[in-house]
């Protein structure tokens, strides 16, 4: 949960970066290009046997696969 926090802080102070911008040039669109890049690979790995549960509990609660 921490490293979710921390991430999603960086991400929106860039965010934040970037919307304040009037008008970046190159450079500075680069720079932010380069620390989404950092940032994204600060990420966790993702938990593909989690995400594949959660998927299905989705589908079983729309009912689209009827028994």
């Amino acid at each position: 949960a921490r490293d979710h926090q921390t991430l999603q802080r960086d991400y929106y102070a860039l965010l934040a970066e970037i919307d304040a911008a009037v008008a970046p040039d190159d450079a500075t669109m680069a720079l932010w290009h380069g620390r989404m890049i950092t940032l994204s690979g600060d990420e966790p790995p993702t938990m593909r046997a989690i995400d594949a549960k959660a998927y299905n509990d989705a589908l079983d609660a729309c009912d689209v696969f009827e028994s």
